[in-house]
């Protein structure tokens, strides 16, 4: 199998856009079935408290069955979420397609940024559990004219971690702070990523790594 990736930029913009769709796609099915999977295993506590304390004949048949069927829908979604979390370990290993906007190295930024210029980066899945961070630039004033400095906005950026078979977003907010007398902007820089614009963060890529060397 030929692994080489092409010179044509459009072509690699392509398939990078393409792998950012199939790694929000296994990121909500993995977010869904531990949901899923959640509800039953509370269900499937339920039926069998209501088995034990149950002198009913009739009744522990029907809870019986309740409680066989339950069970292999669990170990149905339990199949889909090992097969949905192995492709999403696969899909997290290639880069995501860029924001539209490149980050700032500088944390200052001497004019605002434009409205119409929006990220095309969609966010991860809302059912995925959050560690949120926020980062604060270090000045407490203006650096060009020390004028009051407000908040006027902030930028979101997510990664995607692995603690132990669970997947979480790590969040990174950066308020966005305003100078009262001029133009200038203040925000804090973005932190280094192991994959410059990728959703996966550096445990998620260690896993993928221990877990393709083992293989092998």
């Amino acid at each position: 199998m030929n692994n080489e990736l092409p010179d044509d930029i459009e072509l690699l913009k392509a398939m990078l856009r393409k792998q950012q769709s199939r790694l929000r796609q296994y990121a909500c099915q993995v977010a869904g079935y531990e949901q899923e999977i959640e509800r039953l295993k509370a269900q499937l506590d339920r039926l069998r408290r209501m088995l034990f304390g149950q002198s009913s004949e009739k009744k522990r048949h029907k809870l019986e069955n309740q409680i066989r069927q339950a069970e292999k829908r669990l170990s149905e979604l339990e199949n889909r979420l090992n097969t949905a979390r192995n492709l999403l370990e696969d899909a997290s290993s290639v880069t995501d397609s860029p924001d539209t906007s490149p980050p700032s190295e500088n944390p200052i930024a001497s004019k605002p940024e434009s409205p119409g210029r929006k990220s095309s980066r969609k966010p991860l899945p809302a059912e995925l559990p959050r560690e949120t961070h926020r980062l604060l630039p270090a000045e407490t004033s203006c650096p060009a004219c020390g004028g009051v400095l407000k908040e006027m906005g902030e930028t979101i950026s997510e990664q995607l971690d692995i603690i132990n078979t669970a997947f979480k977003v790590i969040e990174t907010i950066r308020p966005k702070l305003a100078c009262s007398r001029c133009d200038v902007i203040v925000q804090a820089p973005l932190p280094p990523k192991p994959i410059e614009r990728g959703y996966a963060s550096a445990g998620l890529l260690a896993r993928i790594l221990v877990s393709k060397y083992m293989e092998h």
